[in-house]
């Protein structure tokens, strides 16, 4: 019996299916996200790094081929990140993330430090904590997120990966139809069809599995005036409460990739050289239209930590004690407590959970880290 094939009609269904899975709205869920990131940094990142130094102030270094070599080796060491992020109703919101960031505080030794941001909308007190500086501000004023970390001014930062794959999607969803189409056994590979303003920027391919049940296995990206070409792998698809979403997300960058590199008249392929830059995003938990616990938005801060409260007038005043929960919260903290299912404890944990412990949690992070 000969493999399963796809038409081209077929690919544009699998395409259209593929962008109403990210597109659906999503109101609850729970998501422990990590990114383990690998790649040689090009001239220009070095020397931006360079620059960004001299203009924070920090003290002057001699760009010599030296200094430029053992930053480009910094930045091109693997590193892993990872994220929490849980919404619940009403608003409830719990943002985490422990990023692998570089320390040029001494241009001559750069270092990479791992520096954590909490942010908790929870029922009545709302944080702000800087981990590493072990200090926490709360309010009772919603504050936006972003005034904390400016990267979720549009979304959810790399955990939007799972949520909308919002820099694909947005291309994706411009396609017309299918330009180049090749069939080789169970894959199906095409170009998108694109509007011409768009076309004359970007190239598009799409790979589906013709015998799989997800709709794309991975899409191609080529981005002409940069000369950048961008594989994004979606694998391990698993339903997770109500959508279904690939549970793993491979993206492998390559830079200076030349327009006639590209093949006109043929389906667009990587580069056979090894990739610049490479992003697995890997959900070690995802779930939607979770019900979470209560306690998930609830934080109390280690007896070490610096506490600042805003007052009435918007100012930010030292307190002691910590404001505490009320009976409510207890109430709250009661009827769940005994609901919290292994897969949510060890999330919460983890993630700060009740965060009495968030030293020790954050010295095992540094130590997992550099494994």
């Amino acid at each position: 019996m000969a493999p399963p094939t796809l038409s081209e009609v077929e690919v544009m269904r699998r395409v259209r299916e593929l962008i109403d899975l990210f597109s659906v709205p999503v109101e609850r869920l729970e998501l422990l996200l990590e990114v383990s990131l690998a790649g040689r940094p090009s001239s220009l990142e070095i020397e931006r790094e360079l620059s960004l130094g001299e203009s924070l102030g920090l003290p002057p270094v001699a760009a010599t081929a030296e200094t430029r070599r053992r930053l480009g080796s910094v930045l091109g060491e693997s590193r892993t990140n990872r994220y929490y992020l849980a919404i619940g109703e009403n608003g409830l919101q719990r943002y985490e993330e422990y990023q692998s960031n570089l320390d040029m505080r001494d241009p001559r030794t750069p270092s990479r430090v791992i520096q954590g941001t909490v942010l908790v909308q929870g029922p009545e007190y709302n944080w702000s904590i800087h981990v590493n500086q072990a200090r926490a501000y709360v309010t009772t004023r919603t504050r936006p997120f972003s005034e904390s970390v400016p990267v979720l001014q549009n979304g959810w930062g790399e955990c939007s990966i799972f949520l909308q794959a919002p820099i694909p999607m947005s291309v994706l969803r411009e396609a017309r139809g299918v330009t180049d189409f090749t069939a080789s056994g169970e894959r199906v590979c095409a170009n998108l069809a694109l509007p011409a303003e768009l076309a004359a920027g970007w190239t598009v391919s799409v790979d589906c599995p013709a015998g799989a049940t997800w709709p794309v296995h991975s899409m191609t990206l080529y981005h002409r005036q940069s000369a950048y070409l961008s594989r994004w792998s979606l694998l391990e698809w698993t339903r997770h409460g109500s959508l279904t979403r690939p549970r793993r997300i491979l993206i492998e960058d390559w830079r200076n990739v030349p327009a006639d590199a590209i093949p006109s008249g043929g389906v667009l392929a990587p580069p056979s050289r090894p990739t610049d830059f490479t992003r697995n995003y890997r959900a070690e938990l995802l779930e939607f239209d979770k019900d979470l616990d209560s306690e998930t938005f609830v934080y109390r801060p280690p007896d070490d930590y610096s506490v600042a409260s805003e007052n009435e007038r918007g100012e930010w005043v030292m307190v002691a004690p910590v404001p505490t929960r009320s009976e409510r919260q207890d109430r709250i903290r009661d009827r769940f407590g005994q609901a919290r299912s292994p897969a949510t404890f060890a999330a919460v944990l983890w993630a700060g959970g009740g965060l009495t412990l968030a030293a020790t949690a954050l010295i095992a992070l540094v130590r997992w880290a550099r494994r």
